[in-house]
């Protein structure tokens, strides 16, 4: 075939041509990737980051008006008033005081039964129990029926714990946060709790479903920990999800990014 030395220089030059076209497209591609790899990870840290330090904000605010009363119910007997106040700056539905002898004092009392005991309760013994402020796992308001949280702070004097004070307070602002989340048009935001109990979602009906219900083959574990984006399948799709901590809560919220959007361009390339 190749009988001439002429054609042999031309076989020879294609080849070189050839190879290096190839390494030239393998090396293109490969920073391409590495850069659009780069880009998206970055994009998950930037938008998990933000809006997680907006609720971690809108929870230490709250944490923080229903601590600073701690001095006053111990030194008033009427701590209503304070209450009241309290309800309408910091826009809570309810601020209230249980007390170690299993009374109550409420800044609206309608509906709540004359026997109300406030030590049996769940949101009592959680701040006694873990001594400092804390966000209860949130629930659905019968009243309002809407999702609502109750922030509470234990009152000690010396070593006696004399009540634990509570809010309750609707979580509308922080769902228009995680429903605001959209890095692309089929990506989404949502908070979870750490044992996965979805607290918000753009679908509002999987509020307070678990996060497997969407992610069967989710490792809540390893997602929670993971310090660069984890693929999980979700609704179907391939999603690339980052997480990130609510400070002064159990809390995550998760930012998933739809994986074929994600990688469009390389595709393209």
């Amino acid at each position: 075939m190749l009988k001439t030395t002429r054609a042999r220089i031309l076989a020879v030059c294609a080849s070189i041509v050839v190879f290096s076209l190839a390494v030239n497209t393998y090396l293109n591609y490969t920073i391409a990737n590495n850069a659009n790899e780069s880009s998206i990870e970055d994009t998950l840290d930037s938008v998990t980051t933000s809006h997680s330090l907006a609720i971690s904000d809108w929870v230490a605010s709250k944490i923080q008006m229903i601590s600073s009363m701690n001095d006053w119910v111990l030194t008033h007997e009427d701590p209503i008033p304070l209450f009241k106040q309290m309800v309408s700056a910091g826009k809570f539905l309810n601020v209230y005081m249980g007390y170690a002898d299993g009374t109550a004092k409420f800044a609206d009392p309608g509906g709540i039964p004359p026997d109300y005991n406030p030590t049996i309760r769940p949101w009592y013994k959680q701040a006694v129990q873990m001594g400092k402020p804390v966000a209860t796992t949130p629930y659905i308001d019968m009243v309002t029926n809407k999702l609502v949280v109750s922030f509470v702070s234990p009152v000690v004097s010396g070593s006696s714990v004399k009540g634990v004070l509570g809010s309750d307070v609707t979580m509308e602002n922080v769902i228009a946060n995680v429903r605001s989340i959209n890095p692309t048009p089929a990506s989404f935001g949502v908070l979870i709790d750490k044992s996965g109990v979805i607290i918000a979602h753009p679908d509002e009906n999987l509020t307070l479903k678990n996060i497997a219900d969407i992610a069967p083959g989710i490792v809540l574990s390893e997602l929670l920990t993971a310090q660069h984006p984890v693929t999980v399948e979700m609704n179907g799709a391939e999603r690339m999800v980052r997480a990130s901590p609510i400070a002064g809560t159990d809390w995550y919220i998760l930012v998933a990014l739809d994986r074929a959007e994600a990688k469009a361009g390389m595709r393209s390339q």
